[in-house]
């Protein structure tokens, strides 16, 4: 899910299963502000099993690209900021930040005494080092955007970083936060995808690509020691055997749950499902805007209105989520929203006449494109979709994929699929400056080309007004409404249940889970 980390690309969202990977909703500076999960009381030790029917094939946070990885992210390695489980930007790395007055300058105070996984220490000059990696065009960092008005960095002190941007950037400590922005030491950049030397609460112990990972406690972590002496990430062949070792015991923590079967998992083992306060994830689908035939807005509108989106939500996901009305990025629930935007309601006949406008008319075949053994909601809404269709004459093939023959359909962005439909999971920031930053040419696999785009984009960043940056929200929102570079289907986290017993872990609005102090209650 790339995650791009944005998505699941599946976040990456951006982490697809892509992952996006977004930062925080506002930011605050200061010596102590960390922000921790209010959990019950556990018991020092233990082994905490997490598993998952998708598996982990790499661990480099700056290439990120499935949003299995992004468990494993927080438990590794820290970033300068990071988001609360509220959503709000709060110290990591960085003890605390001021801007100048024109927001061109960012001076950033770093913690003292921090140490990697190595033995190497974290200072202002690694900070760089790290920064400068994922601006680099050649590494595939599906975030670089939202930092890429860095000019200079400065490292005046071992523990003051300055930013000198090109252009203001009201956000960057939200921008910080996000999931593939982390810090490695600098003498394992070559061996990062393996060795995964961050300054996390936990250290690699052992990973066998696609199959399981084994964290341990890092003793010398400089934060708030973790609770579990053992974290492994497992991975399940298919999503049905995961929900069995679940049942069995085997497992604590299962992501990823197929939405029919969480009521029942919570039922059989008195566990519970972990709630986000907020939700800024979901599933999209995503098609080529530049081979046709959805090169063609038209044939890009007729899609919408074919899909059913009321009844995916209640076969695929058993009512667990919202649907959207337009093909806005934002959720309805996001405070920037534009409720003025043009909707695409299930319509048939609206769709038949716009397909036929665009050239798609009977005996056109179009290709779902999906994961084998893994997210059976995707198939549920496309076997849908592909009835709907059926209707006004049009053909669809359902292609069920290993991940990384679905990954590589279409990601990285550039990749040309015509006439396909690419289901995906898209995990995003709740800022929305970083949440629309998705469409920037470029980054979203569709390769959407909205004229005008990164300049609005980087307006919203530039302004300190609050009022004025909604306005900027509300004329991309309608840009991209217009049109259909990406639909989404159903605003809803990937589903997350534990066992009775376990505790302090916690999901984020974009449905990442987080277990840096998850335990066993005593």
């Amino acid at each position: 899910m790339r995650v791009q980390i944005r998505h699941l690309a599946v976040l990456a969202a951006g982490c697809a299963v892509l992952a996006g990977c977004g930062g925080g909703g506002s930011t605050s500076g200061g010596e102590t502000g960390d922000t921790a999960a209010s959990t019950q009381a556990a018991r020092a030790g233990g082994r905490l099993v997490y598993g998952t029917a998708a598996g982990i094939s790499q661990l480099d946070p700056h290439t990120l690209s499935a949003a299995q990885q992004l468990v494993v992210q927080p438990l590794l390695f820290n970033g300068l900021t990071k988001a609360d489980p509220s959503g709000e930007t709060t110290p990591d790395l960085a003890a605390s930040w001021r801007a100048s007055a024109d927001q061109r300058t960012w001076t950033f105070t770093l913690r003292d005494g921090v140490r990697f996984h190595d033995g190497t220490p974290f200072d202002a000059a690694a900070a760089k080092a790290n920064l400068e990696r994922v601006l680099d065009p050649r590494v595939p960092n599906p975030d670089r955007t939202k930092i890429e008005t860095i000019a200079k960095i400065e490292t005046p002190a071992p523990t003051t970083l300055v930013l000198k941007l090109r252009a203001p950037n009201a956000l960057l400590p939200d921008a910080l936060a996000s999931g593939t922005i982390k810090m490695i030491a600098p003498r394992s950049f070559s061996s990062a995808s393996k060795t995964a030397v961050g300054t996390g609460p936990f250290k690699l112990g052992e990973m066998v690509p696609d199959d399981h990972v084994t964290l341990l406690r890092n003793d010398g972590y400089w934060g708030e020691p973790a609770k579990l002496d053992e974290i492994d990430v497992v991975r399940s062949p298919d999503s049905t055997a995961a929900a069995t070792a679940f049942r069995a015991g085997d497992l604590d923590v299962l992501w990823a749950v197929t939405p029919a079967d969480v009521d029942g998992l919570v039922a059989a083992t008195r566990g519970r499902a972990l709630e986000p306060d907020d939700v800024s994830a979901g599933a999209y689908w995503e098609v080529d805007n530049t081979s046709p035939p959805f090169d063609d807005v038209r044939a890009r509108q007729a899609l919408l209105h074919a899909i059913d989106r009321e009844t995916m939500l209640k076969v695929g996901y058993a009512g667990k989520g919202l649907v959207p009305e337009t093909a806005s990025m934002l959720s309805p629930r996001n405070a920037a929203f534009d409720s003025s935007l043009t909707t695409y309601p299930f319509d048939l006949d609206k769709a038949r006449a716009l397909f036929a406008e665009a050239g798609v008319d009977a005996g056109t075949t179009l290709t779902f494109h999906t994961v084998a053994g893994q997210y059976p909601e995707w198939v549920q809404m496309g076997q849908i979709l592909q009835q709907n269709l059926e209707e006004i004459g049009i053909r669809m093939k359902i292609e069920r994929q290993e991940f990384s023959t679905w990954l590589d359909t279409f990601y990285p962005a550039g990749k040309r699929f015509p006439g396909g439909i690419v289901a995906n999971y898209l995990s995003l920031p709740t800022v929305p400056s970083y949440a629309l930053s998705f469409l920037d040419e470029g980054v979203c696999e569709c390769n959407a080309r909205l004229p005008g785009w990164r300049e609005l984009s980087a307006r919203a960043v530039a302004t300190g007004e609050q009022a004025e940056r909604d306005a900027i929200y509300a004329e991309m929102q309608q840009l991209q409404n217009d049109a259909v570079p990406i639909m989404p289907i159903v605003f809803s986290t990937l589903q997350t249940v534990v066992r009775d017993g376990v505790t302090g872990a916690w999901v984020d609005p974009q449905g990442n889970v987080n277990l840096e102090q998850a335990g066993f209650a005593p």
